[in-house]
């Protein structure tokens, strides 16, 4: 059911004004925003969308009820329409998945507690094409990927074990495989670097969950099974391939202490190395970034916060986005857009713990919504300035035109990816008008940099890449 028209779900509470950030390709903004709902909501998991939004995966609880929800949100972080796909369960519904497939549409695992799980395919406009459902009850659904001959493959558990199943592409179950060990909580699945697929999951040894990944080929055959644990329970939060693989997550259970760790493995599933690391916040969530590094969501009351590490867990920026209010900012998911720009979605509790809305953000690269602070809160401007570059990509030389809304205090410098100034291109107090500024970059490498005009309080950023 679309309920996209209806003026409940266009009510969109705005937090914080909206800033335009340029990038090459389309304008990408900017923003913090709420879904208000009246009773609980929670999300899921976002994909992007070809023109520069996403679709949002939540569950919404009506009275007794939750419901799977699918939100679309534009580019400008603006409700779209939503679909309701009448999954509805009086247990917790969890263990939500959505992934882009093949051509050009959508697939969506889900499960609750107690039933069997959905796969369900979407088309662009977030209509339902066809559903699957398994007889069995004890079958639930985790994670999925696509390959490229249409083949869907799903990782979930059956009766206390680890299972991997495999559909065509319309649908139809072909086979599934059940691997020993008690599992705990599904897993993960990417494809391997040479060929088959990485499973990481949970599994229950002692009175401890350790960490099991495994290596199966196409037809669902272990061929290698690696078992981390430590004495605590380990609970991953990632899965990732480079060269071999990286699992992520955190020491769980009642002493957890911001006990990290990154266990990472070679092609063959033998431990190469395992970095643990206390952090002095609670990690909401951890999403490996495109660079090497990590981003880091950070739950707090009346804010929430980014942090981004490198390869070796050397922090390399914080943020944190103070909106002002008693409610409990809880950042569930971050999805590394194709531009770089971060997309965070989660939940927002209101006191009392009876209301949950859907927090959705996007920020740029560097995790700024308007104004580069490092460690402070951001108070987004009312007015931005315009700004572009040209030629861009540039070779030395570029030229940089903006105009100001009025006069005021403007500061334009350029900044390196980790938001590091190299280079103040003009500072000085500036009437209201249109001007030009010209920088040269011989003095700097090849890459990636970004322009930083701030007028006032008011901040504009655009990407711009040196080419020599």
């Amino acid at each position: 059911m679309n309920t996209g028209n209806s003026s409940y779900f266009r009510n969109i509470v705005t937090i914080v004004g909206i800033l335009v950030f340029a990038t090459i390709g389309f304008a990408q903004s900017t923003y913090i925003h709420t879904i208000p709902h009246n009773d609980f909501s929670e999300c899921s998991d976002v994909v992007e969308t070809p023109d520069g939004g996403y679709f949002l995966l939540c569950i919404m609880q009506n009275g007794i009820e939750n419901n799977l929800i699918l939100h679309r949100i534009n580019s400008d972080g603006e409700l779209v329409s939503t679909h309701n796909y009448g999954i509805t369960a009086v247990g917790e519904l969890y263990r939500q998945r959505i992934i882009s497939a093949n051509d050009g549409n959508y697939l969506i695992a889900s499960t609750y507690r107690g039933e069997s799980g959905w796969l369900l395919k979407i088309d662009s406009s977030g209509d339902t094409l066809w559903t699957y459902r398994p007889t069995d009850n004890n079958w639930s659904f985790s994670d999925l990927y696509q390959t490229s001959d249409g083949s869907i493959y799903i990782v979930g558990g059956g009766n206390g074990r680890l299972q991997l199943l495999k559909f065509s592409a319309a649908g139809t179950q072909l086979w599934f495989q059940t691997y020993p060990g008690i599992s705990h909580g599904g897993g993960s699945i990417i494809p391997a670097v040479d060929s088959g697929f990485v499973i990481s999951s949970c599994v229950e040894t002692s009175n401890y969950y350790d960490i099991s990944v495994k290596k199966v080929d196409t037809a669902g055959i272990q061929q290698w099974t690696t078992i981390f644990g430590d004495g605590n329970d380990q609970i991953p939060t990632f899965i990732k391939s480079d060269a071999g693989y990286v699992v992520g997550g955190y020491n769980g259970g009642e002493s957890w202490s911001g006990d990290n760790f990154r266990l990472r493995l070679n092609s063959a599933g033998d431990t190469v190395s395992c970095q643990h690391w206390q952090n002095s916040f609670y990690p909401a969530c951890t999403t490996p970034l495109s660079d090497g590094g990590y981003i880091y969501g950070v739950s707090g009351t009346g804010s929430f916060g980014l942090s981004k590490f490198g390869a070796n867990q050397n922090i390399l920026w914080e943020r944190t986005f103070s909106i002002g209010t008693n409610n409990y900012y809880f950042p569930q998911f971050i999805e590394e857009a194709s531009d770089h720009s971060l997309i965070v979605t989660g939940v927002v509790v209101y006191p009392g713990g009876d209301r949950h809305d859907i927090l959705i953000a996007r920020t740029d690269s560097l995790g700024l919504i308007g104004q580069a602070v490092v460690g402070k809160d951001i108070s987004l401007p009312v007015s931005v300035a315009m700004l572009s570059s040209y030629p861009n990509p540039f070779n030395n030389v570029t030229t940089i035109s903006y105009s100001l809304p009025s006069s005021g205090n403007v500061e334009l410098k350029i900044l390196d990816l980790q938001g590091r100034e190299v280079q103040l291109v003009y500072s000085g107090s500036t009437h209201a008008g249109s001007y030009r500024a010209r920088f040269d970059g011989k003095g700097l490498a090849s890459g990636t940099y970004f322009v930083r005009l701030q007028i006032g309080e008011a901040v504009r950023m655009q990407k711009i890449v040196l080419l020599k």
